[in-house]
């Protein structure tokens, strides 16, 4: 079986161009990789002193040859390279400080001073990572940045003394620099125990002043809240109207005619017309209304009727028992919840001409609930 092996480099703008080879079994790098290529396995190679002009697509091709037969694999992957300069522009951006405002951690629900490291290039991949070292020699790693920084949010209480933070030598992106990288070098900050105490009791107080005057805000809104809702009431009760209407006499209706009551016992609000014999609704909303009508001398059939619709409808009888030779009359009654919009009627109405005892017949009605 023999194999066949070569690799090559395809840069942003340019033509792919050979890298290394091998021939029998043996490794030929070509002049532009010579002293930067090592072959590391059988299809690996690896390359240093890397550069952002390595940026690029590399491939490698394996062609091998059993018998009559060839078979042909082929693997490729991107690098993207950030040149140290631009990975940070000087050395004085290499800062590890104290932020100025304490950070609340949902986690802990507590305040915390917060160190930054940075300002970092970040290109993606690989990952890259800092190391915390605290006074007492604990270290943390922390792999999570944003905007180039990486923070860390120091436990409570707050560990007096001098900080450190570095860059991971042994993650990809770092051991690619070279070794007098100012990117390598660490930085320090010393924190005053003290003064970070005090600026954790700060931001607790500016905590509990934001929280009270969120509290005063939502008051004020209940406040507001509950007048308007009072003086929404107030205004409905005053809106409010009721009526309780009599006949003074017996009287005789003429068909599809309004059956008006003269004897006004309540008339709250002045809705009900003695003239007219109708209910206007003053306010659009839910009224009651419930009518009793008895007959003098014939069965009559009444109703209430609120525009076009009868609402309700009633049949008082008149006439005789079988076993009594004496002439009866019996009232009958209904009644109806409406939702009216305003200026709606509503009044009491006769199907054919009857007479009504004025005694028994009645009309009353009241707002339930005003929109």
């Amino acid at each position: 079986m023999d194999k066949d092996i070569k690799w090559y480099f395809q840069g942003e703008g340019f033509s792919r161009q050979s890298v290394a080879g091998t021939v029998d079994g043996t490794f030929f790098p070509l002049p532009a990789f010579a002293r930067r290529v090592d072959h590391v396995t059988v299809a690996s190679i690896q390359l240093k002193n890397v550069t952002d002009a390595d940026t690029g697509n590399y491939s490698v091709v394996v062609t091998v040859l059993s018998g009559v037969t060839y078979s042909i694999f082929q693997h490729s992957s991107t690098l993207t390279v950030a040149a140290d300069a631009l990975v940070i522009k000087r050395t004085s951006e290499l800062l590890l400080q104290q932020q100025r405002i304490a950070v609340f951690d949902n986690t802990t629900r507590q305040f915390h001073v917060q160190l930054t490291c940075g300002t970092f290039r970040i290109t993606g991949q690989p990952p890259v990572a800092v190391e915390f070292t605290y006074p007492s020699g604990w270290k943390e790693i922390v792999s999570v940045h944003e905007g180039g920084n990486f923070s860390v949010l120091l436990p409570n209480p707050v560990e007096g003394g001098t900080y450190t933070c570095r860059l991971l030598a042994d993650y990809p992106p770092v051991s690619c620099l070279p070794a007098n990288s100012n990117v390598l070098s660490s930085v320090t900050v010393s924190i005053d125990e003290v003064r970070a105490r005090m600026s954790l009791m700060e931001a607790e107080q500016r905590a509990l002043q934001d929280d009270n005057d969120e509290l005063r805000k939502d008051l004020a809104d209940i406040i507001h809240n509950q007048t308007l809702s009072n003086q929404l009431q107030h205004e409905k009760a005053l809106n409010h109207v009721s009526f309780h209407v009599q006949l003074s006499r017996d009287v005789t209706v003429f068909s599809s005619r309004p059956l008006v009551f003269d004897r006004i016992v309540n008339n709250k609000g002045s809705a009900y017309s003695t003239y007219t014999g109708r209910f206007t609704a003053p306010l659009s909303g839910t009224y009651f209304f419930a009518a009793t009508c008895a007959p003098t001398n014939s069965t009559l059939t009444c109703y209430i009727q609120a525009a076009v619709t009868r609402v309700c409808v009633m049949r008082a009888h008149y006439g005789r028992l079988s076993s009594d030779s004496i002439y009866h009359q019996w009232g009958a009654t209904c009644h109806a919840s409406l939702h009216l919009t305003r200026g709606a009627e509503v009044w009491v109405g006769v199907e054919t001409t009857a007479s009504f005892n004025g005694s028994y017949t009645s009309f009353s009605g009241f707002s339930v609930d005003l929109d």
